[in-house]
């Protein structure tokens, strides 16, 4: 199995353009986007947006539920597995290296969040307002990303992730009042 320590391993393992940050990523997917079969594990958070059409994605063995678009969660050295995956539409994923969050509130903050750990092994499934909201804090942090870094960039970024945690916690907490998942 590949281990990723860096972003740039990461990227250049999974055939993708160079990191802009050496430990903040952001990567597209269309639905010809190219994942194939592999199993991983790295030094990074991942959170992922897809509507997956058909194919697997296991996550610490176990079958991730991925019917609908969905938001997905690793942390840092747990093992990712993907198989046959084809897309339906854009989907992205943030990718951040631990070392990114030292010294920020987030770094103990997304600790508390559940969804990162191998025990949920459902997808939080959005309704639609709900996925225009996530998509809107991924466009600014695309925006934020992709025009001039200063040194207000690592802040505002890390606020619009820190703002997705806290909405999928409240989906998620939602979602089981409801029976959603």
């Amino acid at each position: 199995m590949q281990h990723y320590r860096t972003l740039t391993e990461l990227h250049l393992g999974n055939r993708w353009e160079a990191p802009q940050h050496p430990l903040f990523s952001l990567v597209g997917c269309l639905s010809d986007c190219k994942l194939g079969d592999r199993e991983f594990t790295s030094d990074c958070y991942v959170i992922a947006f897809k509507k997956i059409k058909s194919g697997n994605l296991m996550y610490g063995r176990t079958r991730y539920d991925h019917d609908n678009g969905c938001l997905f969660f690793a942390k840092p050295r747990q093992i990712i597995e993907m198989k046959n995956l084809e897309f339906e539409e854009k989907g992205y994923m943030l990718i951040i290296h631990e070392d990114y969050l030292h010294g920020h509130e987030l770094f103990k903050e997304i600790e508390k969040y559940s969804f990162f750990d191998y025990e949920v092994n459902e997808a939080l499934h959005l309704s639609p307002k709900e996925e225009q909201l996530i998509l809107e804090l991924y466009a600014k942090i695309q925006d934020e990303y992709d025009t001039n870094p200063d040194e207000y960039s690592r802040e505002i970024m890390l606020s619009h992730v820190s703002s997705i945690l806290k909405y999928a916690q409240r989906y998620y907490k939602d979602s089981l009042s409801i029976g959603r998942r």
